[in-house]
């Protein structure tokens, strides 16, 4: 009962942009990773910009599918951090202008680019919203 109406059951939810499940938040991972590849394989056609542009383009369509909502999303397992990151990489080697059979590491990627690792991004983003919520108490 909710406000004095009966509300059914149900077998999946979303709470401020998090998928849940009875199963868990597994499938707003995937659900992450298909949107945020369908948005990189949008910007394909737009290869043969400056990397800077890339890099912004990126940055405003493709890693804010991966990070949102970033509390959440830091609670999240290595594994399924690791799923997000792996896009992350491939999201850089597009901006980078890197082949496929161009083999660098993670590090040297991010590096590069001047990104931080996804982990490191979503951790910093909580923080600062933990922060403001503490300060406004």
């Amino acid at each position: 009962m909710v406000d004095g109406h009966h509300v059914d059951f149900s077998q999946r939810g979303s709470l401020l942009g998090l998928s849940i499940s009875m199963r868990g938040y597994m499938a707003h991972v995937t659900q992450r990773v298909a949107r945020a590849r369908a948005a990189l394989t949008k910007l394909y056609r737009f290869r043969s910009l400056d990397q800077n542009l890339k890099l912004h383009l990126v940055n405003a369509l493709v890693i804010l599918i991966l990070t949102y909502p970033p509390i959440p999303t830091n609670a999240f397992s290595k594994t399924t951090v690791r799923r997000l990151q792996r896009v992350q990489n491939r999201v850089l080697r597009f901006t980078l202008s890197i082949r496929w059979d161009n083999f660098l590491t993670a590090e040297s990627l991010h590096e590069e680019a001047n990104v931080p690792a996804l982990n490191i991004q979503i951790h910093q983003m909580a923080s600062d919203i933990w922060r403001r919520m503490e300060d406004e108490d």
